[in-house]
């Protein structure tokens, strides 16, 4: 099976192609290309899932399924992406396979999990993304040893809230935590002093972003598998426009 795995829910775009096993135990990838937006991510996908099918001569009628990446992130890059998975998997009538942002970052740090030796115990993973306006998105994750299929397990969904409240909002038993994402880039004055002694910050810029290769590597195994018309944006909060109407409204 092949599957088209899309993500422009950050200023990093990306895309790959992979091939799935009939048991969806092994997956391959073929290929991936990323971009930094530099104009809308609107204005360049269509063309480069056309490259990325080209230079691997895939006919798009050959996809079979499609993955994306759910949010939360960018409010226009989320409808970008599920936009374009929806109009596909509707046109081509495969399935979509989606998978929240915030769990595509916690798996780009399995490389640097796994080093850990059996009887030391692996940080929490702290996934951490500016939403702006003073606002991150957070979610954490432990490692589950021996779980192949599932190595990382969820332990505080995706929430928001202000950079100075994180602290108070984290498990009080996490003894040191794994840092991704461009949030602590962002507020790195604002965090509370009692966090990050208990926090090291992954310094490797490209695992800060959601990434399609992540996604065509695990979205099969933790990801929701639906029509398009169950594929929708996970919004954490209102977006600005949406927050000043209600300011109006009052």
């Amino acid at each position: 099976m092949i599957v088209l795995a899309v993500d422009t829910s950050s200023p990093q775009g990306s895309l790959a192609l992979a091939q799935v096993s009939e048991s969806k135990k092994s997956v391959k990838v073929i290929d991936q290309m990323t971009w930094t937006e530099s104009s809308h991510h609107s204005d360049i996908l269509t063309s480069q899932v056309q490259a990325i099918l080209m230079r691997n001569g895939i006919e798009l009628g050959q996809v079979q399924a499609v993955a994306c990446g759910l949010g939360p992130g960018s409010f226009t890059g989320l409808r970008v992406a599920i936009n374009f998975v929806r109009s596909l998997a509707y046109a081509l009538d495969i399935p979509i396979v989606s998978l929240n942002s915030l769990n595509l970052i916690a798996l780009n740090a399995l490389p640097e999990l796994q080093s850990f030796q059996k009887e030391s115990l692996p940080p929490t993973v702290l996934c951490l993304v500016n939403a702006f306006r003073n606002m991150v998105y957070f979610a954490t994750y432990e490692v589950q040893r021996d779980q192949t299929d599932q190595p990382l397990v969820e332990v505080i969904p995706p929430r928001a809230c202000r950079p100075e409240e994180l602290a108070s909002l984290l498990s009080p038993f996490a003894s040191s935590y794994l840092g991704l994402g461009n949030g602590f880039g962002a507020y790195a004055g604002q965090l509370p002093s009692a966090l990050m002694e208990r926090l090291d910050i992954l310094d490797q810029a490209e695992k800060n972003f959601p990434q399609a290769q992540t996604l065509a590597q695990w979205a099969l195994k933790y990801g929701k598998i639906g029509p398009w018309s169950d594929t929708k944006p996970l919004y954490i909060r209102a977006s600005e426009p949406e927050e000043k109407l209600k300011i109006k409204g009052k």
